[in-house]
């Protein structure tokens, strides 16, 4: 499983290339399972983008170098990113190997090692570091990835959680993060829409286990059995509402009726606002007129 605290390599140890920048997509990099869509860097929040592809290449100076292509794509039982790697020879025609993984550390080790099998050959040296696989500490890669994202999540830390707002407003309030839970690891996300406050958990590999409603976020997490936060940790901490860089962030997207007229203002309300909320109402919409 790759979580957005995969630790970064501490130098760049292999050559890479971004070779398709890929793609955001609303309900993936604003959905359930963000936290798994971002990576965090000492400049922001960086985005893992749907269907991105990165070329690396291993023991290049060798006559049997090899090069792993890796592609971030979308596992196609949950909204989780999957990553697909391929591993072949730079300069021979040795057999290709392909492993897709939840995570990209396991996905690049196992298809080299993959590559040594099929190919009958011994390759030696340390573990790959995945995420400088896709780019992550590789400067001039990370800047394409952040290049011309119009909105990044809000990151609040929590003791050791980092927890992803991705939905500012009050009354249509979003935030999720991944943790450990009293079967293993889990995702949580947490939800406020106009007076109902929501906390669904899914496993590991994304299927829902659970869900809570109540009138308040310490009634939600109360109804959790055995779960490790509550009540270690303050409920109204945990969703992240009423912590001050989401006030902060908030409050500085509001408008009144002198900033109508203003366009950056105005596209930055869609943007974080409305375009969520009528992708939802169009969705009800096509629910209520083609019921399953």
């Amino acid at each position: 499983m790759s979580t957005s605290a995969e630790k970064k390599a501490k130098r760049v140890r292999y050559q890479h290339e971004l070779m398709a920048l890929g793609d955001l997509d609303d309900n993936l990099h604003y959905g359930s399972f963000a936290s798994q869509w971002w990576s965090l860097s000492s400049k922001g929040p960086i985005p893992l983008r749907l269907n991105m592809w990165t070329r690396s290449l291993i023991n290049s100076k060798t006559e049997s170098g090899q090069m792993i292509d890796l592609y971030i794509t979308k596992h196609h039982e949950s909204m989780l990113p999957a990553y697909r790697a391929l591993c072949r020879g730079i300069e021979t025609s040795a057999q290709v190997a392909e492993v897709t993984e939840f995570s990209s550390t396991k996905a690049v080790n196992d298809c080299l090692k993959q590559y040594s099998y099929l190919n009958d050959i011994q390759l030696s040296g340390s573990k790959l570091p995945g995420p400088e696989f896709i780019g992550l500490g590789v400067e001039n890669i990370e800047f394409q990835l952040q290049n011309n994202v119009e909105i990044k999540p809000v990151v609040i830390l929590v003791d050791a959680l980092n927890i992803f707002v991705t939905s500012l407003p009050l009354r249509l309030f979003a935030s999720s993060f991944f943790g450990k839970s009293h079967q293993g690891k889990a995702f949580y996300v947490q939800k406020i829409q106009r007076d109902t406050y929501r906390l669904e958990i899914y496993s590991e590999c994304g299927y829902l286990i659970n869900s809570f409603a109540g009138h308040n976020a310490t009634e939600v997490w109360s109804q959790a059995s055995a779960n490790p936060f509550f009540p270690t940790y303050n409920a109204d901490d945990l969703f992240g509402f009423n912590n001050k860089t989401v006030c902060q962030m908030r409050n500085s997207l509001t408008c009144n009726r002198s900033s109508w007229e203003n366009e950056n203002i105005m596209q930055s309300m869609y943007i974080c606002y409305l375009s969520q909320l009528w992708k939802r109402l169009i969705f009800e919409a096509e629910e209520r007129a083609y019921p399953m």
